[in-house]
């Protein structure tokens, strides 16, 4: 897709190639339109077609006048993968349990070498933006974004749009198209989006401050004072334990036991080799990140990229966000490495950080706890939201989450903290009926909503008070991937809620958030250092970095060999479908997330057995009590390259002749090479064996005598002899 973003400053920070959009360009193939000599007019006075709509101030916005004409801007347009449906099915295919390419990831380089834009496609789009007087800054990394620069009056003229500029509430200046953007159809018919033409929009963070809530004593501390340790094997400091035993709050070792990490605590598992990248778009102190270190005795390695220039402004506390997913991180994998990303709070420094992120992959597991809804992506001039806009939009994140998938990112998003009506009357206009937020709606997205957590019961409902709710609902612009749909009915996923009507399926459902849940509320939120003050701040900013944290742990656990598990939700709805599923989640069967204090009378969803819109899967049981089972060992045995194993079989007796019909649960069930039960193999054929999935196999058992072990082979190994392995001939 194509996308030209602006903004008013020079990059600081981008992965751009200097010079000739030729530089480092992939093998020439098709180009985008018709061919032209150098020299030659290319899309010169052919017809134009509007690549943006026009965007609109808010009423509250102070007029200015148009954008000065010297004003100096940079712009960037990414250009459609070569082969969208192929990057596509790349994406699926490595992150599918049961998928001959699981874990197959690709480099950046492997990525823009089958995908990026071809020498021929970047020469023609350099001839018609030169000749348009917009000058060449460079390439990104994954070939598919040009740079251009230029003052606001050759921008415009470019673009045949104009420039307006106001004051926003704060004293911030902005500036927006007033016009449509459009370009020569040679070109324009390429381009998908145009974002940040207006540095109007803002994302938010997704975190409920104290404020929100009514705190209430920690009555369940006491255990923990006494003697159970965190995830650093040490008391926090006393500053940390006042906190959360007068303020309600949960300290690192509360939300540990709680969510089964203390077993790989146990096995020396503190997240040593993963990282952990952290989206933001504000600053933060550094010594409050210090002061939190010091008092758990931790030593992250903590390190910080500035994406466009960084956060504006620079310095400061910020609003907690950036300091909350921080901590967060660090108390519950402090061996981890954490990469915290920074840039400017707009449509264009969400985009760009995703895709620094994307294309330098350092960080193993991304979480991003800011977003705005769906909607918003495609406001226009009109005042109201064009959802055609915001599909175009969202398709450029897709692509770069797509690319994520195939390097084996994973990438974790909160979901919202005011419930179904999460976009009901935020932003200068209100969408009409249920929304979601971006980008924890996205396909390639694990979207994690927010429950209300009693720790020593380990008892959680939907979150859902005075002081907000989890998010939930069906996107506008997504249908159901196939990881949702082909979930077993069982699993409730298409339910009485489901429908196809907001993201006007063709045929099925659309995109259920969220996909899974932790600790939210406030009342009991996570306790944290922010602005030199221990304070407990929650919201689904807050559940969506402890998840972040889970994956680094299992990411680096003996368990998967330091694999990565890239992205997860395949592998997460194949296990909840499977009879592990209460082994491997906490299933949230209470509340709902209709946030009355939003004043919207027909807001959803209830918690029900299985996944529901409120609660997605449930919260993580990491490892079990004695540490061999629960979802870390599960996700890990869905991985590449992992023996298969047998949970159980059913039924597990039948006659001595043979030919009844069993079904074997476990996992790794992948390029089987033959199920034997005992000595005696099961005849290989489909009619025999009527389907294979990675958690289950139906084969028809051979005649045989007495007890025997089944056992499943792969190319990988064998399933190991165990007592839930065993047949007994009658």
């Amino acid at each position: 897709m194509s996308l030209l973003k602006v903004r008013r400053r020079p990059p600081q920070g981008r992965a751009v190639v200097a010079g000739t959009l030729l530089a480092g360009a992939a093998a020439v193939v098709a180009p985008l339109g018709p061919q032209s000599s150098p020299g030659s007019t290319v899309g010169g006075a052919g017809m134009l077609e509007v690549v943006a709509p026009a965007t609109v101030a808010p009423l509250s916005a102070v007029a200015l006048g148009a954008l000065p004409p010297h004003e100096e801007l940079s712009a960037e347009i990414v250009l459609e993968p070569r082969d969208p449906a192929g990057l596509a099915r790349l994406a699926a295919a490595v992150s599918a349990p049961g998928s001959p390419s699981r874990g197959r990831y690709l480099t950046m380089y492997e990525l823009r070498k089958r995908f990026g834009s071809t020498a021929a496609e970047l020469y023609q789009v350099e001839a018609v933006l030169r000749e348009r007087g917009l000058g060449i800054r460079g390439v990104s990394a994954d070939g598919l974004t040009v740079e251009v620069a230029a003052t606001a009056a050759e921008m415009a003229a470019a673009l045949s749009t104009s420039f307006r500029q106001v004051r926003v509430a704060g004293g911030r200046l902005a500036y927006y198209n007033s016009e449509p953007a459009r370009l020569p159809a040679s070109v324009g018919a390429h381009v998908a989006e145009v974002l940040g033409l207006s540095d109007l929009p803002e994302v938010r963070p997704l975190l409920a401050p104290p404020g929100r809530g009514v705190a209430a004593p920690n009555q369940e501390l006491g255990h923990l004072v006494t003697g159970a340790a965190s995830g650093t094997r040490s008391q926090p400091c006393w500053q940390a334990l006042l906190t959360a035993r007068d303020g309600g709050g949960l300290v690192a070792g509360q939300l540990a036991a709680a969510y089964g990490m203390t077993g790989l605590y146990s096995a020396g598992d503190l997240g040593a080799g993963s990282t952990v990248g952290i989206e933001e778009f504000e600053p933060n102190w550094r010594s409050d990140v210090s002061s939190y270190e010091t008092c758990y005795g931790i030593h992250t390695q903590v390190s910080y990229v500035k994406v466009d220039g960084g956060p504006r402004p620079a310095t400061g506390p910020g609003s907690g966000e950036t300091a909350l997913d921080i901590e967060d991180v660090a108390g519950l994998a402090p061996a981890a490495r954490v990469i915290v990303y920074q840039a400017p709070n707009s449509n264009r420094g969400f985009f760009d950080e995703m895709q620094w992120i994307v294309d330098h992959p350092s960080a193993e597991v991304v979480t991003t706890s800011w977003g705005q809804c769906e909607p918003e992506l495609g406001s226009t001039a009109s005042g109201s939201y064009s959802l055609a806009a915001a599909r175009r939009a969202a398709r450029a994140e897709d692509t770069l989450l797509e690319l994520a998938a195939a390097e084996g990112q994973s990438w974790i998003a909160a979901a919202g903290d005011d419930g179904s009506t999460d976009c009901i009357g935020s932003g200068p206009f209100a969408p009409a009926g249920l929304t979601v937020d971006d980008p924890g709606s996205q396909p390639y997205v694990t979207s994690v909503g927010g429950t209300t957590l009693r720790v020593r019961a380990h008892v959680e409902r939907v979150w859902n008070n005075a002081s907000g709710a989890g998010g939930g609902g069906q996107s506008q612009l997504w249908p159901m991937p196939a990881y949702q749909a082909g979930a077993p009915s069982s699993l409730g996923v298409v339910g009485t809620h489901s429908s196809g009507m907001s993201c006007h399926a063709a045929a099925g459902y659309c995109r259920e958030v969220p996909d899974v849940a932790a600790d939210a509320n406030p009342v009991t939120g996570y306790v944290v250092d922010y602005g030199g003050v221990w304070q407990s701040i929650g919201g689904t900013s807050a559940a969506a970095p402890l998840w972040a944290a889970a994956v680094a742990l299992t990411d680096a656990s003996r368990l998967c060999g330091g694999s990565s598990l890239g992205f997860l939700d395949p592998s997460l709805y194949a296990l909840a479908g499977s009879p592990a599923y209460h082994d491997d989640f906490t299933d949230i069967v209470r509340g709902d997330n209709d946030f009355a204090a939003s004043g919207y009378g027909g807001g959803l969803y209830p918690a029900e057995p299985g996944y529901d819109m409120a609660s997605g899967l449930g919260s993580p049981r990491l490892t079990s009590a004695g540490g061999s089972g629960g979802l870390a060992p599960s996700l890990c045995r869905l991985g590449p390259g992992a023996p298969p194993g047998i949970d159980r079989i059913s039924p597990a007796s039948g006659p001595a002749a043979g030919g009844s019909v069993v079904t074997i649960y476990g996992y790794g069930f992948t390029a089987i090479t033959g199920v034997y039960f005992g000595r005696q193999r099961a005849a290989y054929t489909l009619g025999t064996i009527v389907r294979r999935s990675p958690t289950w196999i139906r084969a028809t058992v051979p005649p045989g005598s007495g007890t025997v072990y089944v056992r499943v082979r792969t190319r990988h190994g064998p399933s190991p002899r165990t007592p839930t392995s065993r047949y007994t001939y009658t």
